[in-house]
């Protein structure tokens, strides 16, 4: 009876044993898999975080050679600038007239100091940039003899004292509108700026609008020669606007759009649409 036990307690210590032993292989297993599933996870986890720690680090490296770019324009833009306003004073010397030469040296340097001061800013407000291009157009209508009648129109709602805009960004505009538009036209000379809200939300659009000759015009007279090519102020615009929109992730962008008569279908001048987003400078600033 002892043995009999005994053989019986051995045996249920056995099955006890081969139990623990199936009940710790079940849960090795289950360890396995769930390490393998936390490596699967964490693996996944790791590959996620180094996607956007290389998305992160390519906006930067994009933003900056964006800013890098950018400073490269604007550094092109400033002495194209003043290239032109130069052009405009020399015909004075030329002809030996002091007043005249002492007085448009005055409007000039006027000039010459807001340029200086804009292009230490990468944007900034409408006022400013709008003084600026009055400035311009002052001084190359002086050129003109006056002959052109030149206007500005801002809505009411807007407050263009604290909305920011690219530095020098609408002299190649107007710039291009006298010289390709009204430098060659007979009888009066008409040049409008208008500045409005647009349809779309927070969002400015800008027209300059001129009596001119037309781009077909003036692209046949240019076809004559052939080193004449695109201004140089344009181009580097239509960049800045591009960079301007990739950088901040709104929409800078214009259109070029030729005024005709309906029936005759003769050119009544050009008109360019620029769109900007309404950046309130206080906004931005704070």
């Amino acid at each position: 009876m002892v043995y009999i036990e005994k053989a019986s307690v051995q045996k249920k210590y056995i099955q006890q044993l081969e139990e623990n032993q199936s009940i710790k292989e079940s849960i090795n297993r289950t360890l396995s898999e769930e390490l393998l599933q936390t490596k699967t996870e964490i693996e996944d986890l790791s590959a996620e975080a180094q996607r956007e720690r290389t998305e992160k680090l390519t906006v930067k490296f994009e933003n900056r050679f964006a800013q890098l770019r950018l400073n490269a324009l604007r550094s092109q833009m400033n002495p194209h600038f003043i290239f032109n306003a130069l052009n405009s004073i020399k015909s004075y010397f030329i002809e030996n007239n002091q007043e005249k030469a002492i007085f448009y040296l005055s409007k000039f340097s006027k000039l010459i100091r807001n340029i200086l001061e804009s292009s230490r800013e990468e944007e900034i407000t409408l006022t400013e940039e709008l003084i600026t291009l009055k400035m311009y157009v002052e001084i190359e209508n002086d050129r003109f003899k006056n002959d052109i009648d030149f206007a500005m129109e801002i809505d009411e709602n807007i407050d263009s004292d604290i909305i920011k805009v690219p530095a020098l960004f609408l002299q190649p505009f107007v710039e291009n509108a006298i010289w390709h538009g009204l430098s060659t036209k007979s009888g009066r000379k008409l040049l409008k700026i208008t500045i409005s809200s647009s349809e779309k939300p927070n969002t400015l659009e800008i027209r300059i609008i001129d009596n001119g000759v037309g781009r077909r015009a003036a692209y046949e007279k240019n076809a004559v020669n052939p080193f004449k090519k695109e201004s140089l102020g344009l181009t580097l615009t239509r960049d800045i606007l591009d960079l301007f929109s990739k950088k901040s992730g709104n929409h800078y962008g214009y259109l070029i759009e030729d005024l005709e008569d309906k029936k005759s279908g003769d050119s009544l001048g050009t008109m360019v649409i620029i769109e900007i987003p309404e950046i309130d400078f206080t906004d931005v600033t704070h």
